[in-house]
């Protein structure tokens, strides 16, 4: 019988048993296009472990710490065996090619399960939320929602499109947005798995943002570390020297501490780094710039105007 789990879909979510647990918060499922023995990551959930140090929807894990892993079963034992904050090495395929990350295991996430259904009418498609008696309908055209709430007084209903602002209704707003979210969430999982069966509910999966900090014992010493011009358009440059050997790992977070880009670089045989960032397809605001070796990082803040 088959389980009910993203919408009755096969993935399974990846958890562990230890006594502090360490999760890389990912959903997999085996793979089974029969190339690539392993299993296959459907989903990274956001500000997980597996996200954080990169690793994506689509690659397949062949193995951690050296121990293969071919099935779910297989990588939810090995696992099991391992604890939070934990280093670990993971061994995948991304388009082909072969790699290994060390990710550092963090937090579970948090499930939050809906009842939702779905039908096609001629108007366009119709989510309805069973918990709340709410229905989004996404017009014929695509481009354009209804949204109906049903309350004690009467019925609430609002028209809007990905491009127009709100009502003043701060709680119906909200309350659109969030389903608008679900909706799409459960439409690209479907598509991802393949999956044509009836929804009849849906289980997410959240790991709350972390706040940036640093460490007075976890400081990397740097010789040098400049970002300029700051504030800036959305490109600056980045230089830095220090005596640390080997990879390095530059990470910009947003103010909420959400990675938003991460890259691995080697350092050069004199200790230097130096390139040309573009951050002009994110908003304005301010970033945080992490540069990290081994255990030991050092962060500075910019600013997008």
């Amino acid at each position: 019988m088959r389980k009910l789990l993203l919408a009755i879909l096969t993935c399974s979510f990846l958890y562990a048993s230890a006594t502090e647990p360490g999760y890389l918060g990912i959903v997999i499922n085996t793979n089974t296009d029969n190339q690539v023995a392993g299993v296959r990551i459907v989903d990274a959930i956001k500000n997980g472990a597996a996200e954080e140090f990169g690793l994506q929807a689509d690659d397949i894990i062949t193995s951690i710490n050296k121990t293969p892993v071919k099935t779910k079963e297989e990588m939810l034992a090995v696992m099991a065996t391992l604890i939070l904050g934990e280093k670990i090495a993971v061994s995948y395929v991304r388009n082909g090619n072969a790699a290994t990350k060390e990710v550092i295991l963090g937090q579970s996430a948090q499930k939050t399960t809906i009842k939702v259904s779905k039908s096609d009418q001629p108007d366009g498609e119709h989510w309805t939320f069973g918990d709340d008696q709410t229905e989004l309908i996404i017009e014929a055209d695509k481009k354009t929602y209804r949204f109906i709430r049903h309350t004690e007084p009467g019925v609430e209903e609002i028209f809007f499109s990905d491009g127009e602002l709100f009502p003043d209704n701060q709680t119906i707003t909200s309350n659109a947005l969030q389903k608008l979210a679900y909706v799409r969430k459960i439409k690209h999982d479907r598509e991802k798995c393949s999956c044509s069966c009836p929804i009849t509910q849906y289980t997410f999966y959240n790991i709350p943002a972390k706040p940036v900090s640093v460490k007075t014992d976890n400081t990397l010493t740097l010789a040098k570390f400049n970002v300029y011009p700051n504030p800036n358009s959305g490109v600056f440059n980045l230089e830095f020297a220090t005596q640390e050997k080997g990879k390095a790992q530059v990470t910009i977070m947003d103010i909420s501490g959400k990675l938003v880009r991460t890259e691995e670089i080697s350092i050069g045989e004199n200790g230097t780094f130096s390139k040309q960032i573009n951050l002009e397809n994110l908003g304005k605001g301010a970033y945080f710039v992490r540069i990290k070796v081994g255990d030991k990082w050092q962060t500075k803040q910019i600013v997008v105007q």
